[in-house]
């Protein structure tokens, strides 16, 4: 039974598959959000790090917005493993049901960020993972390694084989290309401190000409840091909407050096308090700009977003909210006592000075590594932040526990609920004071149409498919596009056997079944285009049914999709019933002379 599909329409379901919607970002849909559930994953620990058990829904109040609302659903996981329900003191007989969707198994993705890690950091770190993986995982846990320095590469595809993610931490090399952004910092506050201990005389041949020529290099500086740092945070926000359609709770556990999130700020003080207004070698004003004691990016109305990288991470921790995943952070710098400085302290630190202008100076350098970014990614999404640890192997053996002992809050969204960002928060009664709680402290409703796309992007970066309707897909080879060198118009076909589907009746006249298809290409290079929809409504007379049952349904159309995609992916949903199938079809990389 084939199903061609002219564009723009499809049983009156829009497809929007033009060539010039195509973009590298999730799905947009606008349609009548429909949440019948929302979960929120709660830790509870004590002072020591120990995970509290034995709590009830009574326990806690949950507040969306703002406003108390009841917590329907509950579950207590103690070990891995969900508790039977039990009358909570609630007040009623029947308890609260499961909250079952997010108490299955755990997705852990490993990303090891080496743009700041020492060789030694790297060594450390890899050595209790590897403990971490033998210890903390569960039979039927996955775990995914993704390594980032310039690029984003999986090293290791998610697996519920630990023991090949640890084959994979083995064969990594000890060191990798790093961020210059230390050597360059210290070699701009050598240059700062020579200047200074110059004296008199030598600021007397350079006074108007070297402070100025730093500053302009200070600005440089700052300016490259934000940029490396804006690459870390743009791969981690590709990587999370691809693990989003993942089954279960899923979790990123970040590793890498400490983040010189206001190295430019830390130098831009330095530079001020041996040059600028007050100090002992003030620059003179004659010379150049009057500002010039004033850095531009650290006045009010200066820009500073150009070095303060927090709102990067901030953003990262909001997009890990709207897709229910979990940020833990390790911050490695800890290993060597501070960081960014440690392997490189400049050698008049260790020897004090003497001058107290040049310890204020180094004093703003001890704040360039700032692990209070990573400490808010965690603490945001409901994670663990591990910073200055000497024992990272007690400390991931207490993050294992607490992935292993939780509570998940449920609740349905008031009706007047729409997809923008919403406040959570989660508390514990009185008589439970001087406990942590942990959760996400926002998140945006995903109706069955997001939650379907996001399948869809999963199953084409990672790989992750799932095909209970026994989809297939076919693909002729692409056509250009008039005026276009980066899309191609691609024939694609989407098969599902007609028994795949569940009927319905029809009036008197017949039966019918619907699919939902939801269409996205590009790979893990390239991202994912957004995803587009298309509903395809089946018919058949009553007499047709069971003779149709041996048949094909082929749904066809031509989708257009960035040139040199490494793939198309779908999700293909029965409508009356909770089922989605996941499938890829890789594409051929174009020959010469197809063009």
């Amino acid at each position: 039974m084939r199903l061609p599909s002219p564009l723009p329409a499809v049983a009156g379901a829009a497809l929007a598959l033009a060539a010039s919607s195509l973009a590298a970002q999730p799905a947009a849909f606008v349609e009548e959000i429909d949440v019948s559930l929302v979960d929120v994953e709660v830790v509870v620990t004590d002072r020591q790090g120990k995970p509290v058990t034995g709590l009830m829904r009574d326990d806690f109040e949950l507040r969306y917005d703002g406003k108390r609302v009841a917590i329907t659903h509950f579950a207590a996981i103690e070990g891995g493993r969900p508790l039977p329900p039990a009358a909570d003191g609630a007040g009623d007989a029947v308890p609260a049901p499961l909250a079952s969707a997010r108490a299955g198994r755990l997705n852990l993705v490993i990303y090891l960020d080496r743009t700041y890690l020492e060789p030694g950091e790297i060594e450390a770190v890899v050595a209790a993972l590897r403990g971490f993986l033998r210890r903390g995982l569960r039979p039927g846990d996955r775990v995914m390694l993704v390594t980032a320095n310039r690029s984003l590469t999986i090293v290791q595809p998610l697996t519920s084989l630990p023991e090949l993610a640890l084959a994979q931490l083995d064969e990594l090399p000890p060191s990798a290309p790093r961020s210059r952004a230390a050597g360059d910092f210290f070699a701009l506050l050598a240059a700062i401190e020579r200047q200074v201990q110059g004296g008199p005389d030598v600021l007397a041949r350079e006074r108007n000409s070297a402070p100025q020529t730093l500053k302009s290099q200070i600005d440089g500086f700052a300016v490259e840091t934000h940029r490396e740092l804006e690459q870390t945070t743009h791969q981690l926000h590709r990587l999370i909407p691809a693990l989003a359609g993942l089954p279960g709770r899923t979790a990123i556990l970040y590793v890498g050096g400490t983040l010189p999130a206001d190295a430019g700020q830390a130098l831009y003080k330095a530079w001020r308090s041996a040059f600028g207004p007050g100090s002992r070698y003030q620059i003179s004003r004659g010379a150049g700009r009057q500002d010039d004691s004033q850095s531009a990016f650290i006045t009010l109305g200066g820009p500073v977003n150009e070095i303060d990288a927090s709102a990067l991470f901030e953003a990262v921790a909001a997009r890990a909210n709207d897709f229910g995943i979990t940020l833990h952070a390790v911050d490695a710098g800890g290993l060597r006592g501070q960081g960014f400085l440690a392997s490189r302290g400049h050698e008049s630190t260790r020897q004090g000075g003497g001058d107290a202008l040049i310890g204020a100076a180094f004093g703003a350098s001890q704040r360039v590594g700032n692990p209070q970014i990573l400490a808010m990614m965690a603490e945001t999404t409901g994670g663990v932040a591990i910073k200055g640890s000497r024992d990272f192997h007690n400390a991931l053996d207490s993050l294992a526990a607490q992935l292993r002992s939780y509570y998940t809050l449920g609740f349905p969204p008031p009706s007047e609920a729409r997809a923008e960002r919403h406040r959570l928060e989660v508390r514990l009664k009185r008589r439970h004071k001087g406990l942590e709680v942990r959760h996400r402290r926002s998140f945006r409703l995903r109706d069955a149409d997001h939650q379907a796309a996001d399948r869809a992007v999963t199953a084409l970066v990672l790989g992750a498919t799932d095909n209970p309707l026994s989809v297939e897909l076919a693909a002729a080879a692409a056509r250009p596009i008039a005026g276009r060198d980066d899309v191609v118009r691609l024939p694609l076909s989407i098969l599902v056997p007609v028994a795949s589907l569940t009927f319905v009746p029809d009036g008197e006249s017949g039966y019918r079944a619907q699919m939902s298809v939801y269409l996205t290409s590009g790979g893990l290079a390239q991202g994912a285009t957004q995803v587009q929809k298309a509903v395809v409504p089946v018919a058949f007379a009553a007499g047709e049914l069971e003779g149709a049952l041996l048949r094909t349904i082929e749904y066809t159309l031509e989708l257009p999709v960035p040139a040199g995609s490494a793939a198309v992916a779908a999700a293909v949903r029965d409508d009356y019933r909770p089922l989605t199938a996941t499938v890829v079809l890789p594409l051929a990389p174009p020959q010469a002379g197809d063009r």
